[in-house]
């Protein structure tokens, strides 16, 4: 095997990795969510954003957020209520129940971090800055901004 191949075949490691974290914040709470619905409570946790706000927060066309704000308020996880300033602009915010997931994604979201951050102690700066740039350009790649 390649280095190429390599990559790829960790990568695709990886990926699956941040599935079966997703899924079992979902189990362990008991809520039929995904990782966009759950990146949605926690970025809500104290601060009431819109749907065009949301959006923009995470990379997203304002129709995919739609679809995750309805079946979140369906779920009972959030609620919407014109914005003081603009009463035509819908913010929302998390329920009791939407902020006990919010903090369970919170909580897997830092362990990750936690474990990237201890992972790349383990490089020294230039490899890390070799790792930044080839992360921004596969994002680029894949039409993403970086994060």
């Amino acid at each position: 095997m390649n280095t190429s191949q390599e990559i790829l075949a960790d990568l695709n490691v990886l990926v699956q990795h941040f599935a079966q974290q997703a899924e079992v914040i979902n189990q362990d709470r008991r809520a039929d969510t995904n990782a966009t619905q759950a990146h949605i409570l926690m970025l809500l946790d104290g601060h009431p954003l819109s749907n065009g706000e949301l959006a923009a927060h995470m990379h997203l066309s304002k129709p995919a957020i739609t679809k995750a704000i309805k079946l979140l308020t369906q779920a009972k996880f959030i609620t919407g209520h014109p914005a003081a300033d603009d009463r035509r602009r819908v913010v929302y915010q998390l329920t009791a129940t939407g902020q006990e997931l919010a903090l369970a994604h919170q909580d897997a979201h830092q362990q990750m971090v936690n474990q990237i951050q201890s992972t790349l102690a383990n490089f020294d700066p230039d490899q890390q800055q070799t790792i930044t740039q080839f992360l921004k350009q596969l994002n680029q790649d894949l039409g993403k901004d970086s994060l």
